[in-house]
């Protein structure tokens, strides 16, 4: 019998090959209809602050949403690596040129003071995998779980529609946190 990890780490390489094998254009493809989705929903609509995330390469591009939030008059706040804790805190951002820069690990994000805000109306979640229970798959470094358990607000996966697993359930620990629905490209 594997052990949660191995699970895991078996579950993360089939995602990742998934993913690798995704075309650019599928990916552009995904991601706009992704977007739409996410502008459509009540959610997004009755919403009036934001926790987004810069993606990265192998993640659906959400970037248009912070210009849609931000006209829309909408907090926008991103994740922000503290060395020193070796964990993400929140921060605001009023302007994405000025207010963000390549962080610890090549992602973008603010610059600007951590908010000690805990209640934000939607955090959109990036995530190799999710199931029909909410359980997320992510890296495998923990970040997302530790900041997701600092903060309430309606939980949003992200992902490609080749990790939104129906019938297949994640392996899942006691640290690890939940979503309230996940929004892929069906």
């Amino acid at each position: 019998m594997l052990s949660l990890q191995e699970q895991k780490t078996i579950l993360r390489k089939e995602m990742r090959e998934r993913i690798k094998n995704l075309s650019e254009e599928e990916r552009v493809k995904q991601s706009q209809n992704i977007c739409r989705r996410i502008l459509s929903s009540a959610q997004w609509k009755q919403a009036k602050s934001l926790l987004l995330y810069f993606p990265l390469e192998d993640e659906p591009d959400i970037t248009s949403l912070f210009a849609t939030g931000l006209s829309e008059g909408k907090r926008l706040h991103l994740p922000q690596y503290d060395p020193t804790a070796r964990e993400y805190s929140i921060a605001p951002v009023r302007n994405l040129e000025k207010d963000t820069l390549a962080g610890k690990y090549g992602i973008r994000e603010p610059i600007t003071c951590p908010t000690g805000q805990k209640d934000i109306d939607i955090i959109l979640v990036p995530g190799l995998c999710f199931d029909a229970t909410g359980a997320r798959l992510g890296r495998g470094k923990g970040f997302y779980d530790r900041l997701l358990s600092q903060i309430s607000g309606f939980k949003c996966g992200v992902c490609w529609k080749e990790g939104w697993l129906l019938k297949r359930l994640i392996p899942v620990e006691h640290h690890d946190a939940r979503v309230d629905t996940c929004w892929c490209d069906l």
